[in-house]
């Protein structure tokens, strides 16, 4: 039977029937050539699609229509009628033809747009396709409001409309869809609250509303969904508690409602969920112990409730779980000792306690089931030795112990681990010798057993781990020399020995034997004897401490020559709050950017936020050590958009900073004109500002993201974006950044004026893409203090505020702070401010 067009579409079929009755063109080929004139294809995929190639196969209406061919279209095979449409991954924008909908509306079942370019509101002439089952439109652009007509769709089962930017509230209608299946709203910015009319859907098994900016309570009624098997609700900002009802979900398997800023205690209902397999509830405001009914689990894989303000012991029901994979219940206020029931754990692989207030010994049986891949309980108060049997099965890691009262030795059987990548026994109590053994360790990368009682020396073959690039001994009686084969340690990029009352004289480092190493550290001991004349073999070393030692003759001038920098103005090439910064030559031609650091009268240690390695054969003192301490981890920072610090260097007066240099100045200077001396240069295209602009975000995107902990820049603005020879945005200039250690905020006054977020204002969900979002949220946010009347509460979100700043002077050509805004009142207030006379936005771009 020949598919009937429906009377309301007829009207939009007017434009055609002159060409139907011509050529006697059936409708699907007409439909589809309409479809595609109304998409922009910049790549051709959708060229085959052409009146003529149809017409040279003879199109008529066989069960094989020519059409059926073309990428992308299903037909049915009997009826040849178009059943689906399925344009994914074609870079497609545009729209939806209404004439095209109205035409496939009798047949067309699914139509799949995901993973394109199109923008603006999702097209109302899908809502005309009343036979829908499926429809997938994520991974696009859509930035309106959800159009009220999905409720038309009466057959739909399938709706993914999963990371787009869709605002304003989530459809009232999806509760009229009483045959919906799967149901993805995630990754846009809805707000507001879940609709209750959500928990009446029938037939729902998947639903999916995380990374959005929804608020209030969640709906208790989400607990009728009685065929719900995954629940992914989190990165949102609800208020209230968990709903006892949610424990109703009997068909459950995952349930994801985390950094969701819920609060309250964790419900016991929930432990009747016995097919619950995935349980993600980290970062949020949960408090109270965890309930002894959750033993209940047993089909429960995954267990993440880190984060939180869970108190109490460890549930010892919690070893019961025969399936569980993977436990995390870090940085809570857990107490007492870890159940000897965790040990035993048949399928356990991950196993994080780590920033609780736990006491006792590890469960002598913990890793002996073989599968243990990863142990983190460090920053706790645990004791005794380390349990012998942790890689039994040669799976394990990483194993991270660090900050205990762990005592005895060091197992023998970690010697023989050949899976362990990544060791940090560090501040313990750990006595003995470092046993023999890790040399053979093929994959061994990082290890550190500073701050124990170690003794014996360093093994000869620990230094020459084929992949060793960190080992620090610092803070041990370990007594002896060092190994004569320190130097073969092909990868090793960082020895640190320092208080290890070591002697004897350092071995020669040979023509290649120190090829990838950037720090040494060996201060503080009993070294004797002349510092080898070939260190200047070490072409990265760039920190270097021997101080406080028998040392004899002199660093080599390759190592000690430093550029000549001077208190006048010849070289300079900006100042700030921090220090002035002066363009050097180096012995070998090499131009870099060397910082000059101001000096505080009674405190050296102001460098502390801008430093990673260190240059230093003098007393460096107490200063220099909260230097390393603090800011180790920003000297590995490796970005395109990030510019590279090389080094530092001090002689306990005075300290510099050593930086890529970058000939195109800084973003400042190209927006709003040259400083001093300088050519003004030509304000930057469209495109110039829009690679700029990209730039800025992905290099801020790497410290929020990429970097473990994150890293906040604190001081986000146009003179700390600088540009390369190829016009590349470089973010620079930590003068204030500092590692985020867990959820702590960083409570000190920070940033500049006109670039800091309003003090307690909450911004918007982590996962909002920047360059869309950043203006949105400056903007929004209007309220705004001086640069020194509060004290801020400083994390990731503060830079995206000020990457909203930054963008508003990319887009305006106006400086973050000016006259004409009025007294305490900032770019972002002067954009938000409605004015009667205003003119349109537009006008008010640079051109």
């Amino acid at each position: 039977m020949a598919a009937q067009v429906p009377f309301h579409g007829l009207l939009l079929l007017l434009p055609l029937l002159t060409i139907t009755a011509a050529s006697s063109a059936p409708l699907p080929l007409l439909a589809l050539l309409s479809l595609k004139s109304s998409l922009n294809d910049p790549a051709g995929a959708l060229s085959p699609w052409t009146y003529a190639a149809a017409a040279s196969s003879g199109a008529t209406r066989s069960l094989s229509p020519p059409w059926c061919a073309w990428p992308g279209v299903v037909c049915d095979a009997a009826t040849g009628d178009v059943v689906g449409v399925d344009l994914s991954r074609r870079n497609l924008s545009g729209t939806v033809s209404p004439t095209a909908a109205a035409l496939l509306a009798p047949t067309l079942a699914s139509l799949n747009l995901s993973w394109n370019a199109f923008t603006g509101e999702l097209p109302p002439a899908v809502f005309l396709l009343r036979r829908l089952v499926k429809l997938d439109i994520s991974h696009n652009f859509f930035n309106s409001t959800f159009p009220d007509g999905i409720a038309r769709l009466g057959s739909l089962a399938v709706l993914d409309a999963y990371s787009n930017c869709f605002v304003g509230q989530l459809p009232r209608g999806i509760g009229e869809l009483q045959r919906l299946r799967h149901l993805n709203l995630g990754g846009s910015f809805f707000n507001g609250s879940i609709p209750v009319e959500v928990g009446q859907l029938p037939q729902l098994r998947f639903l999916h509303l995380a990374g959005n900016a929804l608020s209030g309570r969640l709906p208790r009624e989400l607990g009728e969904l009685t065929l719900l098997k995954h629940l992914e609700i989190g990165y949102n900002g609800y208020n209230g508690s968990i709903p006892a009802e949610f424990g109703g979900l009997k068909q459950l398997q995952y349930l994801d409602i985390a950094a969701a800023n819920v609060s309250g205690p964790l419900p016991p209902e929930l432990g009747g969920l016995a097919r619950l397999e995935f349980l993600f509830l980290f970062k949020n405001r949960l408090a109270g112990a965890i309930p002894s009914p959750w033993s209940r689990l047993q089909a429960l894989q995954v267990l993440d409730l880190s984060d939180n303000q869970l108190a109490g012991a460890i549930p010892a029901g919690l070893g019961e779980l025969a399936n569980l994979t993977t436990l995390n219940l870090m940085s809570n206020f857990l107490s007492g000792t870890i159940p000897a029931t965790i040990g035993e754990l048949p399928n356990l692989e991950v196993l994080q306690l780590w920033n609780n207030s736990l006491v006792g010994r590890l469960p002598e049986s913990l890793g002996t089931s073989g599968r243990l891949v990863r142990l983190d309980v460090s920053t706790n108060s645990l004791s005794g030795p380390i349990p012998s049997g942790l890689c039994t099965g040669h799976r394990l890691l990483r194993l991270i112990l660090f900050a205990n009262r762990f005592d005895s030795a060091i197992p023998a059987s970690l010697a023989n681990c050949s899976s362990l990548w990544r060791v940090r026994l560090e501040s313990n109590r750990l006595s003995g010798t470092i046993p023999s053994g890790f040399g053979a360790v093929q994959n061994l990368t990082y290890m550190d057993l500073s701050s124990n009682e170690l003794t014996g020396g360093i093994p000869a073959d620990l230094v020459i781990s084929p992949s060793l690039e960190y080992l620090n001994v610092s803070g041990n009686p370990i007594g002896g020399t060092l190994p004569s084969n320190t130097w073969r340690a092909a990868k090793l990029q960082v020895l640190a020995a320092s208080k290890c009352a070591l002697d004897g004289e350092i071995p020669p480092f040979g023509t290649s034997g120190c090829a990838n190493l950037y720090r040494l550290e060996l201060a503080w001991n009993e070294l004797s004897g002349a510092v080898p004349g070939d260190i200047g073999s070490c072409k990265r070393l760039g920190g270097l401490r021997l101080q406080h030692n028998n040392l004899s003759g002199e660093i080599p001038a390759v190592l000690a020559a430093l550029p000549s920098v001077t208190e006048g103005s010849d070289g300079i090439v900006g100042a700030g709050s921090s220090g002035t910064v002066y363009r050097a030559k180096m012995l070998n031609g090499e131009v870099i950017a060397v910082k000059k650091l101001w000096q505080a009268p009674a405190q050296k240690e102001t460098a502390a936020d801008h430093a990673a390695m260190q240059m230093d054969t003098q007393d460096g003192g107490d200063g220099n050590e909260r230097v390393l301490a603090e800011v180790e981890m920003l000297g590995h920072l490796r970005h395109r958009n990030i510019v590279r610090l090389l080094g530092w260097c001090t002689n306990g007066e005075t300290t510099m900073l050593l930086y890529e240099y970058m000939p195109n100045g800084s973003l400042d200077e190209l927006l709003h004109g040259a400083t001093a001396g300088k050519t003004p240069k030509a304000r930057p295209e469209w495109d110039a500002r829009y690679r700029i602009a990209v730039g800025v975000a992905q290099g801020v995107s790497y410290l929020h993201h990429d970097c473990l902990p994150a890293v906040a820049h604190r001081d986000l603005k146009p003179s700390n974006i600088l540009l390369d020879a190829d016009m590349e945005a470089r973010v620079a200039d930590f003068g204030v950044a500092k590692a985020l250690q867990g959820a702590a905020p960083m409570s000190v006054v920070a940033g500049s004026c006109g670039y800091i977020a309003p003090g307690e204002q909450r911004l918007a969900h982590g996962s909002i893409p920047m360059l869309i979002n950043a203006v949105v949220v400056a903007i929004n946010l209007s309220v705004f203090f001086s640069e020194y009347t509060y004290t801020l509460r400083v994390d990731e979100k503060s830079d995206v505020y000020s990457y909203g700043v930054v963008l508003l002077e990319i887009l305006t050509g106006r400086k973050s702070v000016e006259a004409e805004y009025g007294e305490g009142s900032n770019i972002v207030d002067w954009e938000a401010r409605p004015k009667p006379s205003r003119k349109p936005a537009a006008k008010k771009l640079v051109p």
